[in-house]
């Protein structure tokens, strides 16, 4: 592989406007953030560099989709946003075990979330 580089192309305007929406006066539509991380030195044989590409890929993530308002929607909303900015990340990559990364903590968020609603 030469020198890859991912783009986070955030299509989660909707989401950011939508949160907005607590006063209309106050919405503000924001642009779709994007950044990059450097892929192009991951060797995507060794688990160690791929577990550590993937919190980059998180901490990036959470960059881009933090909008600084704590009430509940807009937590929400980031919250969806930056398990949608690591998807579409890790789809671009196209790397099985990356993949495979992903889906273990997306299934662990999805059994945490399980286990506090039916609390």
């Amino acid at each position: 592989m030469s020198r890859f580089v991912s783009r986070f192309a955030l299509i989660a305007t909707a989401a950011f406007a939508a949160v907005s929406f607590a006063s209309v006066a106050t919405a503000e539509i924001r642009e779709p953030a994007a950044v990059h991380v450097d892929v192009s030195k991951v060797n995507f044989a060794n688990a160690s560099q791929v577990r550590s590409l993937y919190h980059r890929i998180e901490v990036a993530a959470s960059e881009v989709c933090n909008s600084d308002v704590s009430d509940p929607m807009t937590v929400e909303a980031d919250a969806a946003c930056r398990q949608q900015a690591v998807r579409n990340a890790v789809g671009e990559i196209g790397q099985p075990m990356l993949s495979a990364i992903d889906d273990e903590a997306n299934s662990r968020s999805n059994q945490l979330a399980m286990t506090e609603s039916n609390r």
